[in-house]
């Protein structure tokens, strides 16, 4: 069987073996002496000259073949699938997580939102979409209970799909030619009546009456006008 030779670049020594096991190993094999894997071709060598009196396995050295790697190439996918499907799994949960509060504000994304964070454990800030309240039926009346005062009465009503929180008010007063005679605004705490909290939110299609007493600003107020406070 034909041999090759070859010297060990890290401790020079010289070992030998067949053209079959250096096919298998692809040219790469370890030196039994110090561990090192070098490349037969790369380190190739002739072969030594051996007086009568020493032989070819004392003179040579120990020479090993490398290690096959015998895991099954699916195994390898499959693992590396895993690895990729749990980083980007843990990129979107990133993603939700920081920017639930924004995406809660989406209608179609709310009850996804709402039940990632319930898992999850983060915070979503109530709905808020000023211009799904309503602001109708609007009346204005002398107050019978203080001179020189008026009441300015109103149905607040959530349009939206969701609950909301009371929002800020802003009346505005015109005169005959549509100039601005005064504006006013209000926040719930001072125009929500006492049975109502503050922190309670309006509910869906639902109205809240509201009756707020205001300074009666003269005769030259003739139109009244409430809007929500964006």
């Amino acid at each position: 069987m034909d041999k090759i030779f070859a010297r060990c670049p890290q401790c020079q020594s010289i070992f030998h073996i067949s053209a079959a096991q250096n096919k298998v190993a692809n040219n790469d094999v370890r030196c039994g002496q110090c561990g090192n894997v070098f490349n037969t071709k790369e380190h190739a060598h002739h072969a030594p000259i051996l007086s009568n009196s020493e032989n070819e396995n004392s003179f040579l050295g120990h020479i090993e073949l490398p290690e096959e790697n015998h895991t099954t190439p699916w195994l390898k996918i499959v693992s590396s699938a895993l690895i990729i499907c749990l980083g980007l799994s843990g990129l979107i949960i990133q993603y939700f997580f920081f920017n639930a509060p924004q995406l809660s504000q989406k209608a179609e994304y709310r009850p996804k939102i709402t039940q990632f964070c319930r898992v999850f454990g983060c915070d979503i800030p109530v709905y808020h979409k000023p211009a799904l309240i309503l602001a109708e039926r609007l009346v204005v009346h002398v107050n019978p209970n203080l001179y020189d005062s008026l009441i300015i009465e109103f149905i607040l009503t959530n349009t939206a799909d969701y609950e909301q929180a009371y929002p800020k008010l802003s009346l505005h007063i015109h005169d005959q030619d549509n100039h601005k005679v005064a504006v006013r605004e209000f926040s719930p705490e001072e125009y929500l009546p006492k049975n109502i909290l503050i922190d309670s939110p309006i509910p869906t299609d639902k109205s809240v009456r509201v009756k707020i007493a205001i300074l009666d600003p003269g005769q030259t107020a003739v139109s009244y006008v409430i809007s929500i406070t964006q």
